[in-house]
């Protein structure tokens, strides 16, 4: 999370979402930063690391973490 390239992704209402680049590996990080659910809306890759409750489609659990190898 902390070496290669950063870009931030585009998201709704309060979910912060980026990828890093490093090495050839390319992963997508999306944090919902809120007590609600959200939705996330794009390729959230094969997960590598969740915490909280993800599930189809983009859904994020309140405080929910997705990190997807892209």
């Amino acid at each position: 999370l902390r070496l290669g390239d950063i870009a931030f992704v585009d998201a709704a209402g309060l979910v912060l979402a980026f990828t890093r680049e490093h090495d050839g590996a390319r992963m997508l990080c999306v944090f919902n930063m809120s007590a609600d659910e959200a939705v996330f809306s794009g390729d959230m890759g094969e997960a590598v690391l969740q915490s909280g409750a993800v599930g189809g489609a983009g859904a994020l659990g309140p405080y929910a973490v997705h990190i997807g190898k892209l």
